[in-house]
């Protein structure tokens, strides 16, 4: 029983981890980035600079998902874009009832 619950926990963590690939390598060859999605694709000059330093665009993909996934791995998901609160914040009160759902599933 014990070998079973192990082997679904190391499945689901490698799911989790190539879902967070995927997901970061779609969305960094869509067109444009986080800045000109939040300041719109007319958002030129120091405005849009000044954006791309402040969440750190600038850099490689590879490096921005190693500096994520370890964050992540601290539980440290950043900031809303659009609120400004940690994300922790938004998804710990939800947390109760996706356990109460996984453990039923």
């Amino acid at each position: 029983m014990a070998r079973v619950i192990l082997n679904r926990i190391l499945l689901g963590t490698v799911t989790l981890a190539l879902v967070a690939v995927a997901v970061f390598l779609l969305t960094d060859v869509l067109p444009g980035d986080l800045c000109t999605a939040m300041l719109g694709r007319d958002a030129r000059g120091a405005r849009l600079e000044r954006c791309r330093e402040d969440y750190d665009t600038g850099r490689p993909a590879v490096e921005r998902f190693a500096a994520w996934s370890s964050s992540a791995l601290r539980l440290d998901f950043g900031q809303t874009y659009r609120r400004g609160v940690p994300v922790s914040e938004l998804v710990a009160p939800r947390l109760r009832n996706t356990a109460v759902l996984a453990a039923a599933a």
